[in-house]
């Protein structure tokens, strides 16, 4: 039986729990271990900001592009739904079709407000100074909080049909490592900030082992003449491989592999990448599950065609044989 999509309930649940973790983060952190300071007040910060800015190009050719995917697929889910429209209460698991591109331009939709934050921000007024100095882009945590949940909500609901329920784990707990990741930035002892960054990589494997479950479940269940399954894998096993790549960049930071620069370089790149992957995955299981249905409907009526022949031809005399056969013949 698939699952539904999540409810309005869980859904707020969800957003309350990280709005919680959220504030909870920053009150401790600002109040009982180092204040939170914005760019602008640290000049080692302000100068590297001054360097990076240097990417607002880049940004601009991304909010280009992001726009432009966004429309397409606004575009194409709109005229989808139109032409769906009046036969969406007669086809059973139609309906269910058109959630995953509404995410997708949700998440299209947040990303082009991110570039567009990153061009128009002339001052770091979105960016904070990390213990060290360095800045700290913190719109692109905030777009990870919004985004990374619906990646989990496309993968495992979408496209391994998981109840909420089994989403509900990996999803909080990917959310609570985000704002951790995002706090040990502002903690002055090594110690401390160490062992926060090892229980966020701590966090990610355990959500990570949830997101396999998820396949392995599906695997079980999924009937094996169902087309596009092993799309369907790869939306939950290549989410946890660019999970894993942003703990590397996340890392090579922290220990001074990468400047704020290149740091920044590789979140544009990886952010983009990622939703541009799952537009195109999404895009293959769409098309599989519109095979799936079209397949469906026409087994069910020929069985069904089957079964009246069946019950015409019994032998109750010759003449009433020959008439059910006439009728059928004509069409009626």
């Amino acid at each position: 039986m698939k699952a539904g999509p999540p409810t309005n309930s869980e859904i707020v649940r969800w957003a309350g729990a990280t709005i919680v973790a959220v504030a909870l983060a920053y009150f401790f952190t600002d109040t009982f271990i180092s204040p939170i300071r914005g760019c602008t007040e640290v000049p080692s910060c302000q100068e590297e900001f001054d360097k990076v800015k240097g990417l607002t190009s880049l940004n601009g050719y991304a909010l280009c592009g992001l726009l432009t995917a966004l429309v397409l697929e606004a575009v194409s889910l709109h005229f989808s739904y139109e032409s769906a429209r009046p036969v969406l209460g007669l086809i059973n698991g139609l309906d269910n079709t058109f959630m995953p591109p509404v995410l997708l331009c949700i998440t299209l939709f947040v990303l082009v407000l991110e570039n567009l934050v990153f061009v128009c921000s002339a001052s770091p007024w979105a960016v904070a100074a990390s213990v060290d100095g360095a800045p700290v882009y913190t719109s692109i945590y905030c777009e990870w909080l919004v985004n990374v949940p619906i990646l989990l909500v496309l993968a495992g609901n979408c496209a391994l049909d998981r109840p909420s329920g089994e989403i509900s784990r990996p999803l909080l707990v990917t959310n609570i490592y985000i704002v951790f990741a995002w706090t040990a930035h502002f903690i002055p002892s090594p110690f401390l900030r160490w062992t926060l960054v090892g229980v966020t990589f701590f966090m990610y494997g355990w959500a990570s082992k949830d997101m396999v479950k998820w396949a392995s479940s599906f695997r079980e269940d999924v009937d094996p003449d169902v087309s596009g399954s092993h799309l369907r894998y790869a939306s939950a096993l290549g989410l946890i491989a660019i999970f894993g790549a942003y703990g590397i960049v996340y890392l090579s930071r922290l220990v001074g592999a990468l400047t704020s620069y290149e740091e920044k370089v590789w979140y544009l790149c990886m952010n983009i990448g990622s939703k541009l992957i799952m537009l195109m995955l999404f895009g293959g299981i769409r098309s599989s599950r519109y095979h799936d249905l079209i397949v469906n409907m026409l087994v069910n009526t020929h069985f069904s065609f089957r079964r009246q022949v069946a019950v015409m031809d019994a032998p109750d005399g010759n003449g009433e044989q020959a008439m059910y056969k006439q009728l059928i013949e004509e069409g009626g």
